[in-house]
């Protein structure tokens, strides 16, 4: 048996190919240090290296909070499970994800809106260098379209907390965009077509935030209304049970 009929036939990769949750739950995981990881090395270059200012540490901030974002839903989901709940109370956790994930979304876009600030005013940029930024363009394209694909095709699923990890990722797709626009402008426009540059990030980083505020309202909003929903359910069934 050669090392890819191992793999196959391995339980963990047999899971992670068949099970929906454990797949969602293992990728946000290496997300999530993938992302911790970034902002640290941010974080460095501005303190040891004394690279990018403000740029830097904003960036930082951005990518910490999208990091912790995922691990606080993961966290949740994965001391539920160790509880064994019921499953009325697994509902109740989830819808509490929804809603707490809605709430790191607006906060996570308070850190998205100084990148916007920064890019379109300050005139600042990501850049990445030689052919990089073909690479990046690529990736950006894949990452968001599989993000969009991913909440639309799993909708049908009642899982809040997968829908949760779901949304997020998104977001972070729309910023990936954003991100590949300001690299996309510093990188095939001349320096007279700065004040274009500007008004670009600016329109479109500000039509991507909204977004963002609109998908992490909705979450608070729908959140809270489940959230009603399993309290009645919940006084119904110790009223029956009466």
């Amino acid at each position: 048996m050669n090392i890819w009929e191992k793999l196959k036939t391995n339980k963990y990769v047999v899971r992670y190919r068949t099970d929906y949750e454990y797949r969602t739950v293992v990728a946000t995981l290496l997300s999530s240090v993938a992302t911790a990881a970034f902002a640290t090395y941010n974080l460095l270059l501005g303190l040891v290296g004394g690279v990018g200012g403000v740029w830097i540490y904003t960036l930082a901030t951005y990518y910490y909070v999208l990091a912790l974002a995922r691990l606080l839903v993961l966290a949740s989901h994965r001391f539920g499970l160790l509880r064994r709940e019921t499953p009325l109370s697994r509902q109740k956790r989830d819808a509490c994800n929804y809603l707490g994930g809605g709430i790191l979304l607006v906060i996570l876009n308070l850190t998205y809106s100084g990148i916007i600030v920064l890019v379109s005013v300050k005139n600042y940029h990501y850049n990445y260098r030689g052919n990089m930024i073909y690479v990046m363009a690529f990736y950006t394209f894949y990452k968001f379209v599989s993000s969009t694909v991913k909440v639309i095709k799993y909708r049908k699923y009642r899982d809040f907390t997968m829908q949760t990890f779901r949304n997020i990722n998104l977001a972070d797709g729309i910023v990936s965009v954003i991100a590949l626009q300001s690299a996309l402008l510093f990188t095939f426009t001349s320096a007279e077509s700065g004040t274009f540059a500007k008004a670009m990030n600016a329109t479109v980083g500000g039509f991507a935030g909204l977004l963002i505020l609109m998908l992490g309202s909705y979450m608070i909003v729908r959140g809270y209304h489940r959230l009603s929903e399993l309290k009645e359910l919940r006084e119904y069934n110790d009223e029956t049970a009466d």
